[in-house]
């Protein structure tokens, strides 16, 4: 069957013939494969657990210039996402949110990727048509082609960059505290670095189903700007922030741009600010770990009512 092509609900034409099957969740955007039942039972997400009604039949191999080259056969989908981090990554920004959701369909997780190796957006790819660049907290529509998860990050969302993305509006507080997951632990913790605390997992303890974005409330942290390993001649600036929660004390790297300009006009040392909402990510793989990183700090302010 070819790349994009609808089949039908299921139990209404779809051939249970115990063959595996590769599947796209509409609701959720995320990939996975099953075995058809003989007696066409039901088939649920394994991430949003949502029973899947429409499926489409999705290539095995998501690996190498052959997944490239399905592009031309997907047809491009509208994502409606509230913009909860646009993250330094490499040369461009990690952006990612949350869909609006609805009684009966929670808000998840999205993160549009683009096609390079290392899934940034670049400047050009996340503006609107208009020129302005995408903002925190905006809501935006983005064409996207087709979940791309990658290991952990079951987020993944590839764009189509021949598209605008498009503004919506700004979100209120109340949509933005609508937002907030449920208070647990950052993924496994007991693994750190020499300057975080609990600031990394290792690989083989990731887990793809726990995905890799959180959006959490803190009472507080505490922000440490400087130089990044001065003791082996490290002299890059960076800014840490240091917070407890749901048990745990965590140490982790900021690639909040606002907060690192704001960092960096102040210059070296450590302040605090009050109750915030933050976006941690899990980076992307990296020498056997995967790092925890503080993509987004929202103070109340940032929001309108």
């Amino acid at each position: 069957m070819q790349y994009g092509a609808i089949i039908s609900p299921i139990g209404d034409g779809v051939t249970a013939d115990g063959a595996k099957r590769w599947f796209l969740c509409e609701g959720c955007r995320s990939i996975f494969d099953t075995y058809l039942s003989v007696d066409n039972r039901p088939i649920r997400c394994p991430r949003c657990h949502g029973l899947v009604s429409r499926v489409s039949a999705i290539p095995p191999s998501p690996e190498g210039s052959a997944r490239q080259c399905e592009v031309k056969h997907a047809s491009t989908r509208v994502t409606r996402i509230i913009c909860l981090a646009t993250s330094r990554k490499c040369s461009g920004r990690c952006i990612a949110g949350k869909t609006l959701g609805s009684e009966s369909f929670g808000a998840v997780w999205v993160r549009p990727v683009s096609g390079r190796p290392s899934h940034e957006i670049s400047d050009q790819e996340r503006r609107y048509a208009n020129g302005h660049a995408v903002k925190l907290l905006e809501i935006l529509d983005v064409p996207c082609l087709y979940a791309q998860p990658d290991r952990h990050q079951s987020e993944n969302i590839l764009i189509d960059d021949r598209c605008c993305w498009t503004y919506r509006g700004t979100a209120t507080s109340g949509l933005v505290t609508r937002c907030v997951d449920e208070p647990e632990p950052l993924w496994t913790t007991g693994y750190s670095t020499l300057h975080g605390r609990n600031d990394r997992v290792p690989e083989h303890l990731l887990d793809p189903g726990k995905g890799s974005l959180r959006f959490i409330a803190l009472n507080g942290l505490t922000l440490d700007a400087g130089p990044k390993a001065p003791q082996f001649g490290n002299q890059k600036f960076v800014v840490r922030a240091s917070f407890d929660y749901a048990g745990s004390c965590y140490t982790l790297d900021v690639t909040d741009p606002i907060w690192e300009s704001e960092c960096c006009r102040r210059g070296q040392g450590r302040f605090s600010l009050g109750p915030v909402l933050a976006c941690i990510s899990l980076g992307t793989l990296w020498e056997g770990y995967a790092y925890k990183l503080v993509a987004s700090i929202i103070e109340p302010s940032m929001t309108t009512r």
